[in-house]
């Protein structure tokens, strides 16, 4: 299965497999979890 992305910069559409966008969702994902995380961490700690 194929999603296509739309690029404004040059007008084309860039196909690019599910599963690499969804890794790439996941991992940003993540990374404002532990974002999150840590700001929680941080006001506990104060």
């Amino acid at each position: 299965m194929y999603v296509r992305i739309d690029r404004p910069i040059k007008n084309k559409m860039m196909e690019a497999p599910a599963e690499k966008i969804e890794e790439m969702m996941l991992k940003a994902h993540r990374q404002l979890m532990q974002k999150e995380v840590d700001q929680l961490i941080n006001s506990l700690g104060t």
